[in-house]
């Protein structure tokens, strides 16, 4: 098989960022290929005679964060990379562990009683709150369709969601809201 400019691929190994600012992004890569049986590209640990060939076999191996079709795009690729995974590390991964904080309003947005939450975790689409501790919805469901209104109750940890009332609501109901925390757990 020919390898010509549509077949080859950037494949990036190791990358870190440099420079005074810390924002220049320097990247060891290899070039390879790929073709309808998967990626392909010699790994080598910089020791003579200490080749690999790798083969991926797969569609997914044919675009990022495994190949890229140019350097630059291989540059951006990576950037965009490290800034999802620094809000993901800053967010806290709530597919694992959440609190749903549940808050008593009126119609003019006043709290009408302690806030208090449960604790579950969120399904993989993001769309189901589903309950681990003692509560319920409804009255023996343990797990509830999560509105757009919802999701901005869902928090990776209750001290987030202690922050979310402190800020919304006042000092007050931020208490209010660890005291029945501590009460409860």
């Amino acid at each position: 098989m020919k390898r010509n400019k549509k077949t080859m691929k950037y494949i990036p190994e190791l990358w870190w960022y440099e420079g005074e600012d810390g924002t220049e992004l320097t990247c060891i890569y290899v070039i390879g290929y790929y073709d309808k049986y998967g990626l392909h590209y010699q790994h080598s640990d910089n020791a003579p005679y200490n080749n690999e060939n790798v083969r991926l076999k797969g569609k997914k191996y044919r675009k990022a964060p495994f190949a890229f079709d140019s350097h630059d795009k291989m540059i951006e690729g990576l950037k965009e990379f490290d800034a999802r995974t620094k809000r993901l590390e800053e967010k806290g991964d709530i597919r694992k562990e959440a609190v749903y904080l549940c808050l008593d309003l009126d119609e003019d947005g006043v709290l009408k009683s302690d806030p208090f939450d449960m604790r579950g975790y969120v399904s993989k689409r993001g769309t189901i709150f589903n309950i681990v501790d003692d509560a319920w919805i409804d009255g023996n469901k343990k797990r509830f369709k999560l509105t757009k209104d919802d999701k901005k109750l869902v928090f990776p940890d209750f001290g987030k969601a202690a922050d979310y009332v402190l800020k919304n609501y006042g000092w007050w109901a931020c208490s209010h809201y660890l005291k029945t925390r501590y009460e409860y757990y």
